[in-house]
């Protein structure tokens, strides 16, 4: 069993004939009155040291079919601050009750239910031991109903078996229960977590002792059909007169291949339903990372997404299925993973993407991915991962049209979670071994609360090509530390949380003499900077920045796109900012950011600013964003790209939902509105309505899109 150094708490389970349960919110089962009463809770914010003010009663039980798990939270106020009934809501930012279950106790994974006082459901993995939180992008079905009365609220849920990967034998698991009570600005959880830590920390979780074994579970296959239809017309293309049929028709499915493994499959997939980007002002020279939005490759996908850094992918989903930005039809795939032992997990992943016959001229490709990671210590990893792009002509694959990468990753996870680090070694091949086609970095991270270290080096090679990665830049050595101090005051009743000093800097250098005649190991990039953060009690914060950047521009550098670049050159230049946050529990929230100062040969000062009304919530929440850049040369031409957005959220009930995205960009040219309303017409069963309007800047149509998409979770 891990532990976190903190006296472990425990919980024992015992079995409850089965429907003995009804899910219904109200506690007055027989099952549960001799059921084991879990209620002293710890505070983990604002401090770590004291009880939480208003009691919560958790029980536990289970039968041949599901874990069963009741609560009450008890508060005088029926004032919840739940701001949307959607489903995976935030729960830093809700009134919500959760609990993490770990099955294979490992100290580094775990899955999380969580449930707000207006019934809304949130699941999700818990991956790296907890420590950037929960990833809401897995799906389970799970029932669950919600109370409220006089005392504050109660819930109940009942978690099927077959959506939890497990071992029977196993007779000890890891569980931890948190509340979240913005109310009184408090968040709590039944074993210790400190304050320091994310609540989902896998190494705070007290022990979960089944006192009868645990039910072996069949085979579980769901099947999830779909079919959508609609219509695209493109005002942009004078060749594309008609309207084009995005009518489609695939299936889901997703088989559990033994107690731990899970096989998913996907044929002709469809992701009408997903959610646009939000859109961004680029000023930087290389690409903007965007996450990955479709469900089949956000489910369980830390297996396979987290080798390397973020900026040293060697797989990155987003490119199946992409090409230049543009849809490509994804014919089918398969994806195995899981545990085939307590210590080791692996995932086989393979897409077929179909040839295109337009002006891209687009041929077939194969994408395959292999990942294997064995615990090693006690919470530490070893992972391999191999991943293959291949080019093909019907069924014949195309010579020397094929990408390889292969890599090996060490992850560092100390016992008490204090030390973190990361060393790897990736390999790119195309026609064999490359030379200088290697990227590899070592990563080290000190954290104890109140200091915080960090040392980072990095290399890739000016030959490495992942095409089916995220590297944006090759060819260079890169330097990074920092340091954080965390103040706590010790003052009774202080309205700051903590007030932290920060030491930054990262130095990229080339690494091979260019084409333009520059040297190896010249300077090309420079980020330093001091920075202030002050975080009050009541969530509100302010922090100060001062940076000092150098750039070494290697070619000339056309940021605007109007053919007046800034020439290759040199740089040394310095800014300034502040950025501050209203406290986030009041109907308006404000965020916003003012910096100035220069900007290679010229002058940069940019305005962003985030407004939030959530006065009628949970039934409408609105969101209003503003970004301008204000840049100008003395010898160049001046421009002052600008983005205005703004998102509408409307919940008439759990099960239907509309939300409206609307986005001005002029420096991509663009002004866009999407719709996309949302009926769950039955568990995990939706019909989506989705229309899509882009617009030139200038307000001349450019392309709308109208599609009709209905599910079934069988």
């Amino acid at each position: 069993m891990l532990t976190s150094g903190f006296a472990q708490v425990s919980y024992n389970l015992h079995q409850v004939e089965d429907n003995s349960i009804k899910i219904d919110g109200i506690l007055n089962d027989i099952a549960w009155q001799d059921k084991e009463i879990s209620n002293s809770f710890i505070q983990t914010f604002p401090t770590d040291s004291l009880p939480a003010q208003r009691s919560s009663e958790v029980k536990m039980a289970f039968d041949q079919r599901n874990l069963y798990v009741a609560v009450r939270c008890y508060t005088p106020s029926d004032d919840y601050q739940v701001n949307t009934l959607i489903r995976d809501f935030s729960f830093p930012r809700t009134d919500a009750f959760a609990v993490f279950l770990s099955p294979r106790n490992d100290g580094t994974n775990a899955l999380s239910f969580a449930i707000s006082p207006y019934g809304s459901q949130r699941e999700g993995i818990v991956a790296n031991g907890g420590l950037f939180g929960v990833t809401t992008a897995w799906d389970s079905k799970w029932n669950s109903a919600v109370q409220r009365d006089s005392l504050g609220w109660t819930a109940e849920m009942a978690i099927p078996f077959k959506n939890i990967r497990y071992d029977p034998r196993d007779t000890l698991w890891s569980v931890n229960f948190a509340r979240n009570d913005l109310q009184i600005n408090e968040r709590s959880t039944w074993s210790k977590v400190p304050v320091n830590f994310n609540v989902a920390s896998v190494i705070n979780y007290g022990q979960l002792v089944w006192k009868d074994p645990a039910p072996k579970t069949k085979a579980n296959v769901n099947l999830i059909p779909y079919a959508s239809a609609g219509l695209k017309l493109d005002y942009g293309d004078p060749s594309k007169t008609e309207a084009t049929n995005l009518s489609k028709v695939g299936l889901d499915a997703k088989i559990g291949v033994s107690q731990s493994l899970n096989l998913d499959v996907t044929i002709n997939p469809d992701f009408s339903n997903v959610r646009v980007d939000q859109q961004v002002i680029n000023l930087d020279r290389f690409s903007v990372f965007f996450p990955e939005l479709r469900p089949f490759f956000t489910e369980n996908s830390d297996l396979f997404s987290d080798f390397g850094f973020r900026r040293i992918r060697p797989f990155f989903s987003r490119n199946i299925g992409l090409s230049s930005g543009s849809p490509v039809n994804i014919l089918g795939g398969l994806r195995l993973s899981g545990n085939v032992s307590d210590k080791t997990r692996i995932g086989l992943m393979t897409m077929q993407t179909e040839g295109t016959a337009d002006e891209r001229n687009l041929e077939s490709e194969n994408y395959t991915v292999a990942a294997f990671q064995q615990q090693v210590w006690n919470r530490s990893s070893i992972g391999a991962i191999l991943v293959n792009k291949q080019a093909f002509n019907g069924a014949r694959s195309i010579s020397g049209q094929r990408n390889t990468v292969a890599g090996l990753d060490f992850n560092l996870y100390s016992k008490n979670n204090y030390w973190r680090g990361k060393i790897f070694y990736h390999q790119s091949f195309e026609d064999g071994f490359e030379i200088d086609g290697g990227a590899q970095a070592v990563w080290l991270n000190y954290d104890d609360g109140k200091w915080q270290f960090a040392y980072n080096h990095e290399y890739v090679g000016s030959n490495y090509s992942a095409e089916v990665g995220f590297v944006p830049r090759t060819g260079y050595f890169r330097f990074e530390h920092f340091v954080i101090r965390n103040f706590f005051p010790k003052k009774k009743n202080s309205v700051v949380f903590n007030h932290t000093p920060k030491i930054y800097y990262s130095q990229y250098w080339n690494s091979e003499p260019t084409l333009e005649g520059f040297d190896r190991f010249l300077s090309t990039d420079l980020n330093a900077w001091l920075g202030y953060e002050v975080t009050f009690m009541n969530t509100a914060s302010l922090e100060f920045k001062v940076r000092e950047l150098q750039t070494q521009l290697m070619q000339d550098f056309d940021l605007f796109g109007n053919g007046d670049p800034i020439s290759a050159d040199n740089y040394r230049y310095r800014d300034a900012s502040v950025e501050w946050q209203t406290n986030r529990r009041k109907d308006f929230v404000f965020s916003g950011l003012v910096q100035g100062g220069q900007f290679y040969d010229g002058t940069l000062l940019s305005y962003r600013a985030n407004l939030s009304y959530r006065g009628w919530r949970p039934w409408i929440v609105v969101d209003l964003n503003f970004r301008r850049d204000e840049i100008r040369f003395d010898e160049r031409e001046d421009d002052s790209p600008m983005l205005i957005g703004s998102n509408i959220a409307v919940s008439f009930s759990q099960k239907i939902q509309c939300n409206t995205f609307v986005q001005y960009n002029t420096q991509l040219n663009n002004f866009n509105v999407n719709t996309r309303f949302q009926w769950r017409y039955a568990p995990m069963s939706d019909l989506f309505f989705v229309y899509t309007d882009n617009y030139f800047d200038d307000f001349r149509a450019k392309n709308r899109a109208l599609v009709l998409r209905l599910s079934y979770w069988w």
